[in-house]
C-alpha cells in the first residue's frame, strides 16, 4: 500500500463509518455526510494515480479502494436533499466510469475535484475553520493526547507506538504529509480512523479539533523556514491565501505555480504561520481583488473586473463575514453593499472616475474590517505611544510638585504639605473619573466607532499643537515655574492652603487630562489593545518615580527640560500618527472624501495614499515647525 497508511486508513474508517445499517444510530447531520463525501472525493483525487498508472493498475488492493471511496461517496450523497443529490451524483457517476475504465490519473482528478467542487457549491458547505487557529492550542492538545503514539515532534516514535500494527505513521515525512491536508487530518480526528489505534476525537471542541488538525501539517515545519516564506508571499512572489484555501489544499497544491527554489520555505509559511494570521491573510486577498478590478474597469474590461469583485469577495471577505457578524454585523452588511454597488457600476458603464472612487471607498472601509479582525495598531506601538506620554506629562507634574514642596518647606507650615498632596491626589481621582467618563462618551458614538475614532484622534492633535510643549518642553516648564513662584509669593498668609491646593491641583489636571485624552485616542486607533496601553502606562509610571528620585540625588547635573524635550520630539511624532489615522477613521466612516493616489501606505505611522490623510499631516507638521519657530523667537530676542 502507498506509505502514508494513515491517510489511507482514514478514508478507510470514513467509509466504514458510512455503511451503517438502518438500525444502526441515525444518519450524521447534512454537513457531515457533505464533509465526509468530499474527503472521499478528494482521497481518490489525490491517491488514484498511485493505483494505476499509464492505465495499468498497480496495486490491486488500492485500485479495489479506489472504487469502494467513490460508492460511499455516492451512498452519502444520495442521503442528500434531491436538489442537491440529482446535480452531484452524475458527476460522482462519471468519475466511477473513468476509474472503471482505467483512465489516466489527471482525468480523474478532474472529474472527481469536479464532483468535490459541485457538492459544495450546491449545498453551501465550507470545509474549514471560520476564523485563523491556534498552532500553540494545537500543539498543546497534541502533547496531551497524540504524543503518546505519533510521538513529542510527530514522529511516529512515542512510547506506545511499540507494538501497534499499523504503526503511527511519521508526520516528519513528506512522502506521509504530500498528501493530507487540514481537512483530511481533520476528519480523521472527528471520525478515528478503523482498523487503527486512531480513536475519534469528537468530544473536542469544533474549534480545537481545526487547531490540531493544522498543527499536524506544520509539524515538520520550522520557524527559519517560514519566516523567509513570510518574506517570499510579503513581496508577491507568492499568493497571500484564505485559511479556507489552506484548509483544503495539500501541499502540492499550495505550491502549484510557486518557484522551487522557494517552495518549501512558503509552504513552511503556509502551514506554520499563516493560518494563524487567515482573517488577515483573507483581508488582503479582498484589498487585492478589489485594485484588480479597479484596473481592470480602468483598462475597460468591464467583465474581468467583475471577476476580480467576485474572487475578492467568495476567496476573500466571506472568509471573516462569520468572525464579523458577532460584533459587526453592521459592517458586514455595509461591505456587501458596496460590494453589490460596485457590480451594477460595472454593468451600466459608470466612468472611470465614478468606478474608481466607488472601489477606493471600500477599500478605506476595508480598513475598518482590519481594526476588528487585526486589532488595529500593533501592541508594541500602543505600549511606547502610552509610555510616551505618561513620561512626559508625568514628569513634568512631577517637577512642578517638587517645586511646590520646595517653596512649602521654606514656610515650614505642615498643613501647606497636606495641602499640596490634597491637591494632587484630587487631580488623579477627577482623572480617572474622566477616564471612565470619556469610555461613556465613546460608547454613545454607539454603531459608528470610526467617526468617534477620527474626532478623538483629530482633538488629541488639536491639544497637543496647541499646548506648544511638545517641542519647547523645557521654555514651557520655565514659564511654568516662573508662574508658580509669582503666584506662591504673593499668596496671603491666610489662604495659603486653599491657594496651594488649587495650584496643585490645576498642575497637575492639566498633564492627567492629555493623559487621558492620548491614552483615548492610542486605544482607539490600537483596536482597544488594553493590555499593551496598560503595560505602556505602569511602565510610564515607573520610570518616572525613577526619573523624580534621579533628579532629587544628582540635582545640578540632569537636566529635566532635555528629557522633557525629548519626549516632546516623541509627541510630535505621535501627533503626525494620530492626524493621519484620524482622517483615515473619517474617511472609514463616510464623513469624508477619499482621493487616492499611488504612494506608500505604512498602517503604523498613519501614512495611506489618499489626499485627505497626506494634507492633514502636511498641515500638523507645519505646525509644530511654526510653534517651534515662534516660541523660540522671544527667547532669543531677550535680553541677557
Amino acid at each position: 500500500m502507498r506509505p502514508p497508511a494513515l491517510v489511507i486508513l482514514l478514508v478507510v474508517g470514513l467509509v466504514a463509518s458510512c455503511r451503517r445499517s438502518a438500525d444502526e444510530s441515525a444518519a450524521p447531520p447534512a454537513d457531515d455526510r457533505v464533509r465526509r463525501a468530499a474527503a472521499l472525493l478528494d482521497y481518490v483525487a489525490s491517491d488514484y494515480g498511485d493505483a494505476v498508472v499509464d492505465g495499468q493498475i498497480a496495486s490491486e488492493t488500492e485500485y479495489r479502494e479506489q472504487l469502494d471511496f467513490l460508492r460511499g461517496a455516492r451512498e452519502l450523497v444520495s442521503e442528500l436533499p434531491p436538489e442537491h443529490a440529482d446535480a452531484v451524483l452524475p458527476r460522482i457517476d462519471a468519475a466511477a466510469r473513468l476509474v472503471g475504465e482505467q483512465a489516466l490519473a489527471p482525468q480523474v482528478l478532474a472529474a472527481c475535484r469536479a464532483a468535490r467542487a459541485e457538492l459544495l457549491a450546491r449545498t453551501g458547505v465550507t470545509l474549514g475553520p471560520s476564523s485563523s487557529v491556534s498552532l500553540a492550542r494545537g500543539a498543546e492538545i497534541f502533547a496531551a493526547s497524540c504524543a503518546a503514539c505519533h510521538g513529542a515532534t510527530g514522529g511516529g516514535d512515542g512510547p506506545a507506538a511499540r507494538g501497534l500494527n499499523p504503526p503511527p505513521r511519521s508526520f516528519q515525512d513528506p512522502q506521509v504529509t504530500a498528501g493530507l491536508s487540514p481537512v483530511r487530518a481533520y476528519s480523521a480526528i472527528t471520525d478515528g480512523v478503523a482498523g487503527t489505534a486512531m480513536s475519534s476525537f469528537a468530544t473536542l471542541g469544533e474549534r480545537e479539533r481545526w487547531d490540531l488538525a493544522f498543527l499536524v501539517t506544520a509539524l515538520r515545519h520550522d520557524d527559519d523556514a517560514a519566516e523567509r516564506g513570510r518574506w517570499a508571499v510579503s513581496t508577491g512572489t507568492a499568493p497571500a491565501l484564505s485559511i479556507a484555501q489552506l484548509a483544503n489544499a495539500s501541499d502540492a497544491e499550495l505550491v502549484a505555480g510557486v518557484d522551487a527554489a522557494q517552495a518549501g520555505d512558503v509552504l513552511a509559511f503556509y502551514r506554520r504561520v499563516l493560518p494563524a494570521q487567515s482573517d488577515l491573510a483573507a483581508l488582503a486577498v479582498t484589498r487585492r481583488g478589489v485594485a484588480d478590478a479597479k484596473r481592470a474597469y480602468a483598462a475597460g474590461e468591464p467583465g474581468r473586473a467583475r471577476q476580480a469583485l467576485d474572487a475578492a469577495y467568495l476567496d476573500g471577505f466571506e472568509q471573516l463575514e462569520g468572525l464579523l457578524r458577532v460584533d459587526s454585523a453592521d459592517l458586514v452588511t455595509d461591505i456587501e453593499e458596496r460590494f453589490l454597488a460596485l457590480r451594477e457600476l460595472t454593468r451600466s458603464g459608470a466612468s472611470t472616475s465614478d468606478f474608481g472612487a466607488a472601489a477606493d471607498r471600500l477599500l478605506v472601509r476595508l480598513d475598518a474590517v482590519e481594526n476588528r479582525v487585526a486589532g488595529g495598531a500593533s501592541a508594541k506601538a500602543a505600549f511606547v505611544a502610552a509610555l510616551v506620554v505618561v513620561v512626559r506629562e508625568g514628569v513634568e507634574s512631577a517637577l512642578l510638585l517638587m517645586l511646590l514642596f520646595g517653596l512649602v518647606a521654606r514656610a515650614g507650615q505642615t498643613g501647606d504639605r497636606r495641602a499640596v498632596h490634597a491637591g494632587w491626589i484630587g487631580a488623579v481621582v477627577l482623572g480617572v473619573v474622566t477616564w471612565i467618563a470619556s469610555e461613556a462618551v465613546v460608547r454613545m458614538g454607539g454603531g459608528n466607532r470610526e467617526l468617534a475614532e477620527g474626532v478623538v484622534a483629530l482633538f488629541a492633535v488639536v491639544v497637543l499643537v496647541y499646548a506648544g510643549h511638545i517641542v519647547l518642553a523645557r521654555m514651557d516648564a520655565e514659564r511654568r515655574i516662573a508662574e508658580l513662584k509669582r503666584r506662591f509669593a504673593s499668596i496671603p498668609p491666610a489662604r495659603r492652603r486653599v491657594v496651594l491646593f488649587g495650584m496643585a491641583f490645576v498642575a497637575v489636571f492639566r498633564e492627567v487630562f492629555e493623559v487621558v485624552l492620548f491614552l483615548r485616542a492610542i486605544e482607539l486607533s490600537a483596536g482597544d489593545a488594553h493590555a499593551a496601553i496598560g503595560l505602556g502606562v505602569a511602565a510610564g509610571a515607573i520610570a518616572c518615580v525613577g526619573l523624580v528620585f534621579a533628579f532629587r540625588l544628582l540635582r545640578g547635573r540632569i537636566r529635566p527640560g532635555a528629557i522633557l524635550n525629548g519626549a516632546g520630539v516623541l509627541l510630535c511624532a505621535l501627533a503626525l500618527v494620530l492626524a493621519g489615522k484620524g482622517v483615515r477613521s473619517l474617511q472609514e466612516a463616510g464623513v469624508l472624501a477619499v482621493r487616492a493616489f499611488d504612494g506608500p501606505r505604512i498602517d503604523l505611522l498613519g501614512v495611506f495614499p489618499t489626499i485627505e490623510t497626506t494634507f492633514a499631516q502636511v498641515v500638523v507638521a507645519l505646525a509644530i515647525a511654526l510653534v517651534a519657530v515662534v516660541g523660540r523667537r522671544p527667547r532669543a530676542e531677550a535680553p541677557t
